[in-house]
């Protein structure tokens, strides 16, 4: 996470840098785009981001472009998302990242990580609330399926 602590995803500092990186040119690139195409990515807030859902970010990490296709080039891949259960003040970055860590792992293994060979190449990741956003109500932990290297990636990531 980066230390705004706003919502990123948690894969590294580099990786979360370099995927923000390539999000933030794509959004770039989306912003070009009319919003009238029905091919133009839907923009949403990152915690209202569904189950199988292909998509790029902001550069805040807050805003997804949900495409309408896998098989449009895209960052992430929501693979599982999960709501945490503490209702009370913010818990803590160290509590929030043990438990994404933990939901998405697990998930992340269950449906991609024995796929073979080409699931090799995917790396698990989340988006988990920032203490911002944890404040207005969100406690969502979006996991995803990302490249290891950061690229954008066309199809879904491999499954068992």
């Amino acid at each position: 996470m980066r230390t705004t602590r706003r919502r990123t995803p948690a894969n590294g500092p580099a990786r979360a840098g370099a995927a923000l990186a390539l999000a933030f040119l794509g959004g770039l690139a989306l912003a070009a785009c009319s919003t009238t195409d029905p091919s133009a990515p839907e923009r949403v807030p990152v915690s209202a981001v569904a189950d199988g859902a292909c998509f790029d970010l902001d550069d805040a990490g807050t805003t997804a472009f949900v495409h309408g296709s896998c098989e449009a080039p895209h960052v992430y891949e929501a693979i599982a998302s999960e709501r945490l259960d503490d209702p009370g003040a913010y818990p803590g970055e160290d509590a929030v990242r043990a438990r994404a860590d933990e939901v998405c792992g697990e998930r992340f293994a269950a449906l991609v990580a024995d796929a073979g060979a080409a699931a090799s190449t995917y790396a698990a990741s989340y988006l988990a609330p920032a203490p911002e956003s944890w404040a207005a109500g969100d406690r969502s932990v979006v996991c995803l399926a990302v490249a290891k290297d950061g690229a954008a990636v066309t199809g879904t990531a491999p499954r068992r």
